[in-house]
């Protein structure tokens, strides 16, 4: 409510500049060449005026957000700590305060950009010495819209048949090489992108004189267009590993666009950072279960 007021108030000091410089046009029509050039000036001082006015606007306002968001974050990790007061801990217990977390993620990425940011945490397992992901848990509004988590979600998420999870997955141990986040904020566009909820011939056919990527947009099959995505591991770099790498902390959006490199990609590493413990645990005791 509070941005709208903000725009409604620049919008009535536009207005009445440019009614000031028209009205000066209307009553002094005889004006000399120089009374031109500065009638001139005067609108393009509005206009860049206007625009400055309209970007600084956008800038803090999203950086309140930030700040609003950090509270849902809160609780959400408050869930976290409620679970260093159980002891014998076991996997039953800890996804759901999981879940808890990716509900409290995705509150704060909706109050940042007013979209319904998807939110989950995927367990990498080694199956026959090849590593894939299992989806642990979701936010709860992306189970409601069929996206599926737990033994329900039955798609093997291979990691080098999905672009993100092999970008970091095999260059982690090259310090040349930034591994500590995937962003792509405009999926559609990536020709090369590969996922395992993509299935084959899903691509539109080429229609004459129509754009190409008009035509991905549209049919593109993913429920999201924008996705950030950070390794689960300790953020200290010295205990940074391959081996260390526990899962994988996903946002996505509907909209293109969405995510930033240098607030999120810090937020997201932060999360990261404080589930590592209770996922390497989960790591722990499925290792415990698998050996009897």
């Amino acid at each position: 409510m509070r941005t709208i007021w903000d725009y409604i108030i620049m919008l009535i000091g536009t207005l009445g500049s440019l009614a000031s410089i028209i009205a000066l046009c209307t009553f002094f029509s005889q004006l000399s060449t120089e009374g031109w050039i500065a009638v001139l000036f005067l609108g393009i001082l509005c206009v860049f005026f206007v625009a400055y006015n309209f970007w600084l606007l956008t800038r803090y306002r999203k950086k309140t957000k930030y700040a609003e968001a950090y509270g849902a974050i809160n609780i959400g990790f408050s869930h976290l700590h409620r679970l260093r007061r159980i002891e014998n801990l076991t996997i039953p217990l800890i996804l759901p305060e999981l879940e808890k977390l990716c509900d409290e993620v995705s509150n704060a990425f909706n109050k940042i950009y007013d979209s319904n940011v998807g939110v989950c945490i995927k367990f990498i397992v080694n199956d026959n010495g090849r590593p894939r992901c299992e989806t642990l848990v979701r936010d709860s509004n992306s189970n409601a819209r069929s996206r599926k988590s737990g033994s329900q979600d039955t798609t093997k998420h291979w990691i080098d048949a999905n672009s993100d999870f092999e970008f970091i997955y095999n260059n982690f141990n090259d310090e040349n090489v930034e591994t500590s986040y995937y962003l792509e904020q405009h999926l559609p566009n990536c020709h090369d992108y590969k996922n395992t909820r993509i299935k084959t011939g899903w691509k539109p056919p080429k229609i004459f004189l129509f754009p190409e990527k008009f035509a991905r947009k549209w049919n593109w099959p993913l429920p999201y267009k924008s996705t950030l995505i950070v390794p689960i591991v300790p953020l200290i770099a010295n205990d940074q590993s391959q081996e260390t790498i526990r899962g994988f902390l996903c946002v996505d959006s509907p909209n293109e666009g969405v995510f930033n490199k240098y607030y999120d990609v810090d937020i997201m590493k932060g999360i990261a950072d404080g589930i590592y413990n209770q996922i390497d645990l989960i790591h722990q005791l499925t290792i415990k279960e698998s050996h009897g």
